[in-house]
Formats: C-alpha cells, structure tokens, sequence
C-alpha cells in the first residue's frame, strides 16, 4: 500500500477511535470546525487533522450522529467478579452419547439455575 494511503487510513482509523469516547478531550479539537474558512482562504498553510480526514470520513458517510459513543468503566478489571463457566456437557463425547442424555444433562443443569 503506498504510504499516503496508509498514512490517511491511519488518520481516519484514529479519529474514529476518538470520536467514539465522549470523555477524550482530542475530540473537540479533531471535530471543531472553527478554522475551516481560515484554511480554505490560506490553502498553503498546514491544515488540522480535522481538517485533513473530514473528507475522507464523509467518503465512507461518517456522521458524529450515528457514532456510538463507549465510555471506560470506572470499576477497575482486577475488580470484577470472574465468571464460571460450567463446562459438564462437553465431558461427553457427542459421537458415542444419545441426544437423551444431552437432554436430560442440560435439564439437570437449568434445575439448578432457577434464579438465573
């Protein structure tokens, strides 16, 4: 890929990464159109980011209305409660057991879930 290419591509991919998190203070910056007639008057100036991916973002029909917005959680991951995972019916062999034993495993295991 030439190197204009991919440098754009990279741009485009980082301000979508920014536009995406309502709580990084890049984003006003990257999407604040407040300079665009400066630049359009002086075309020999360096241009924002801005300024220089919006075309490429309204190519591929980027609004800032149809981005979801995420947010980092403010609980910590070595926080959070691990989940089990009960694995019982893979111990059995699905070439050599019956459905009905599937069956009556899976309901074994809903018995003991009633407050799920």
């Amino acid at each position: 890929m030439p190197l204009d290419l991919r440098r754009r591509m990279l741009l485009s991919e980082y301000c979508l990464r920014v536009s995406s998190n309502a709580y990084n203070l890049l984003r006003s910056c990257i999407f604040s159109s407040r300079f665009t007639k400066f630049f359009d008057k002086n075309p020999t100036h360096v241009r924002p980011l801005g300024l220089r991916v919006s075309s490429d973002l309204s190519d591929i029909g980027f609004t800032q209305k149809n981005n979801l917005v995420t947010s980092v959680s403010s609980t910590p991951p070595w926080h959070l409660v691990t989940p089990t995972v009960d694995l019982s019916l893979s111990t059995l062999s699905k070439s050599v057991t019956s459905p009905e034993i599937y069956h009556s495993k899976f309901f074994e295991i809903c018995e003991g879930l009633q407050d799920y």
